[in-house]
């Protein structure tokens, strides 16, 4: 683990969104909802309204968050353009990688 690495322990219904979390996340760490790219078990969690439970995460898993410096748009290309190719488990972009819990 490099020392640049973080890690923030969030309390977090399952029952919550993405959304949601992302928005804990921005009033713990200061890192911008937009800027925020979730993965759990190497899957990128792209639905912002989608529940973290239909996700399949459960008590005390552990969140990883990457900071994108691309815009929203572009993040949604980019996850459109993964998809298309048959990846359906594209890799968080590798900038600035944080560790989360829930």
């Amino acid at each position: 683990m490099r020392h640049d690495d973080k890690f923030y322990h969030i309390d977090v219904e399952t029952a919550s969104t993405v959304e949601d979390l992302k928005c804990l996340i921005a009033i713990e760490s200061g890192i911008d909802v937009e800027k925020q790219v979730l993965s759990y078990r190497q899957n990128i969690l792209t639905i912002d309204g989608k529940k973290l439970a239909d996700y399949g995460i459960t008590n005390n898993d552990m969140i990883n968050m990457s900071i994108s410096n691309l815009n929203q748009a572009d993040q949604n290309l980019m996850l459109n353009f993964l998809g298309s190719i048959g990846s359906s488990k594209p890799a968080a972009p590798k900038l600035n990688q944080k560790q989360l819990f829930n």
